[in-house]
């Protein structure tokens, strides 16, 4: 009929009935291809495939399942890193973290998105010097948070592949941020060896290609925030850098390498946030390099000028990169701060802070202490202040005789001191309310090995 009513008749009114007809009007004509319930005419998407119509529960395919124009958002791999939410991708806007990705023990971000962070134990490496001749060892031990104890790994220590070291307290040893990879160098070669560092087990072992040529004796060597830069300081003062390879560890020389410092070069820092490398000169001051983020890169940018300075031989950031430490081993301690205005590196007014002869120097991750050993055998303690240092409640504490290298805990728990006439690490468990490190023992040097010449703790 034609009347316009809701009938079920063949008819072309445009009214809303089952029949067929050619009007377009809202009713159930048409074909189930594929037998949903669901015609073309209906909102059916894909009239060949069942499982697609409107109302369908989408799945994890990347199809448009329920027909409204765009898959399910869990479906969507937003940071490009090939796994999609409903994959099992736990933080779907961080590329680095996916299902089977690299799990970095230990440090609260669950990479491998299994569900947890698996506690990383903490390892101490420290070079060990032989004589003038033979080669150097480096050694490994699994720290007990507990009591500082240290247990050799397995295998250690490993003789260098490279030529020997000499106790003279300039070999260099950097440890990359992302606890992938440990470089090493004995100041008698003019190499740098790289190692890949088990994130399990702390066991090393030799990075392809290693050891990497330099164009001079390693002095000091740094690895950038990012893990993507290694700089070496060689003897004739200038800066061996190379790109780190984030999958094998492998060093590639950057453009323009060796880049030249100041005369008379012991030691090198970067700053937190990666942008600027200082470097301390004997007889001289502190030199401040800015590093090409893409590139790596140095550019000479300032020298700031220390008030009277003696010998200048260490250099400290702070965490928050508010404060570079100095260390003159005869005036004690700079501290240097940015101006405000000028953006430039400034000695602050009450520095330098006296201090007994030695170079050593370390800063607490949290930034609140500085632990600075002091000849002939005592570690002073120093509370931070704005700008200001002085020393904690029950400082200063024993530590051996002429005390050398210190290093501290990422967790700020344990700390080790190399006493170098006592061929031993004096070992402490770091008080966290006042900083104040309480010893618990020491550790010799194995037999055959004169001292520890450097150390860094993972």
């Amino acid at each position: 009929d034609d009347t316009g009513d809701d009938d079920t008749g063949d008819d072309d009114t445009g009214d809303d009935d089952t029949g067929d007809d050619d009007t377009g009007d809202d009713d159930t004509s048409g074909t189930d291809d594929d037998g949903d319930g669901w015609t073309v005419e209906d909102g059916d998407c894909n009239d060949n495939d069942p499982t697609v119509h409107p109302g369908a529960d989408e799945d994890c395919d990347g199809i448009d399942t329920d027909c409204d124009g765009v898959p399910g958002p869990e479906e969507i791999d937003d940071d490009g890193d090939g796994f999609s939410e409903c994959q099992g991708d736990c933080v779907d806007f961080d590329y680095e973290i996916y299902p089977g990705a690299i799990e970095i023990p230990g440090d609260g971000i669950d990479q491998d998105c299994d569900g947890a962070d698996p506690l990383a134990s903490t390892y101490l490496y420290a070079l060990l010097v032989e004589d003038y001749t033979d080669p150097a060892g480096l050694i490994a031990y699994e720290v007990d948070p507990v009591t500082a104890g240290l247990s050799p790994l397995p295998g250690a220590p490993w003789q260098l592949t490279a030529d020997a070291a000499q106790s003279d307290g300039r070999s260099p040893m950097a440890l990359d941020p992302l606890r992938r990879f440990l470089f090493v160098g004995g100041n008698k070669s003019n190499f740098i060896e790289a190692y890949r560092i088990d994130p399990v087990t702390g066991l090393l072992s030799a990075v392809p290609g290693t050891p990497f040529p330099l164009n001079g004796v390693p002095y000091d060597a740094e690895v950038d925030p990012s893990g993507s830069f290694l700089y070496v300081l060689n003897e004739w003062s200038e800066i061996d850098a190379f790109t780190i390879d984030p999958a094998t560890g492998t060093l590639q020389d950057i453009n323009g390498s060796p880049f030249p410092l100041g005369s008379y070069c012991f030691d090198i820092e970067i700053h937190p946030n990666g942008a600027e490398l200082f470097s301390a000169h004997y007889y001289a001051n502190v030199e401040v390099d800015t590093i090409d983020g893409n590139t790596g890169v140095l550019t000479y940018a300032e020298s700031p000028m220390l008030v009277d300075p003696g010998r200048v031989k260490r250099l400290e950031t702070d965490p928050l990169g508010e404060y570079v430490y100095v260390r003159d081993v005869d005036m004690g301690v700079y501290v240097l701060e940015r101006n405000p205005l000028s953006g430039l590196w400034q000695q602050t007014n009450a520095s330098p802070f006296a201090a007994e002869f030695n170079d050593g120097l370390a800063v607490h991750p949290t930034g609140d202490w500085l632990y600075v050993p002091e000849d002939p055998d005592t570690l002073s303690i120093w509370e931070v202040g704005p700008g200001f240092l002085w020393p904690a409640v029950g400082s200063p504490t024993l530590c051996g005789a002429s005390p050398g290298d210190v290093a501290i805990s990422p967790q700020g728990d344990t700390l080790f001191v190399a006493a170098d006439q006592d061929d031993s690490i004096y070992r402490y468990i770091v008080d966290p309310v006042d900083g104040m490190p309480h010893l618990e023992g020491e550790q010799p040097s194995p037999a055959n090995y004169w001292d520890f010449e450097a150390l860094v703790v993972y």
